[in-house]
């Protein structure tokens, strides 16, 4: 599915947003911090620099409805699942918000080494405790300033589990998060009947092609000072009235 540049037209269609997006904010975030907390964990903790395997491709960060979708060769493999969680809020201009739990599973993968792997989950755990609460916010929103998510709170630190009890050296570590995000509807917006052609780019304000703008000298009351040939009276000088067009 591709996309087009966000342009703000105007439009009378409301807010959009729903689990989908907020999984993709969700692993854009992942993509783009799970480096930085690796290397800020081997820091802390004095390890040898580049020591904690990272994900090694791209479609080793993903989303997925539960966890039973996993592959070791692509591990450390990092899993989004995002649902509902909590009733829905109206707020007066923003129209429907809503929490949502996040969890985020982290498959580690040390061969042969059941202690390898454990530790390596509990790292991962830890880290991914930081990064989701730190950046909590998911990124930004269409117009790239305003927060994605209005909110976000820890809710249960990390917790590992072996996936293959025959041989044990597959883990994952667990974290679960809940975030609010606001301006999923709004009853208030919306057009009210269908376009003609649902594809054609809105309208933009009207420009203005003239601005006159008017300089006047005046004392600090507002009224206008005494001049003559555009010098006050007390010898200051004042510009001519000027129109800027």
């Amino acid at each position: 599915m591709s996309t087009a540049p966000f342009v703000p037209y105007i439009d009378d269609y409301g807010p959009m947003k729903g689990r989908g997006e907020i999984e993709a904010h969700v692993l854009a975030t992942l993509a783009t911090w799970i480096i930085p907390y690796v290397a800020a964990y081997e820091r802390l903790y004095r390890l040898v620099p580049r020591s904690v395997p990272v994900p090694p491709a791209p479609e080793s960060i993903h989303g997925g409805i539960d966890f039973e979708t996993w592959d070791a060769a692509i591990a450390p493999e990092l899993i989004a699942l995002v649902q509902p969680a909590g009733g829905m809020e109206r707020y007066p201009q923003e129209g429907y918000g809503q929490w949502f739990e996040v969890q985020v599973a982290a498959v580690v993968h040390t061969e042969g080494d059941q202690d390898g792997t454990r530790r390596l989950a509990d790292i991962y755990g830890t880290l991914l405790q930081a990064l989701l609460t730190e950046q909590g916010a998911f990124g930004t929103a269409l117009d790239g300033v305003t927060p994605f998510a209005d909110r976000t709170r820890l809710m249960e630190g990390a917790a590992i589990a072996f996936l293959d009890d025959t041989v044990r050296d597959v883990a994952r570590a667990t974290v679960i998060v809940h975030t609010f995000v606001a301006g999923l509807a709004n009853d208030l917006a919306g057009p009210r009947v269908p376009p003609l052609d649902p594809y054609a780019v809105p309208l933009l304000w009207p420009s203005a092609n003239k601005v006159e703008i008017d300089v006047v000298g005046e004392e600090p009351d507002g009224t206008p000072s005494p001049e003559e040939n555009g010098v006050l009276l007390d010898g200051t000088f004042v510009p001519t009235r000027t129109t800027y067009k």
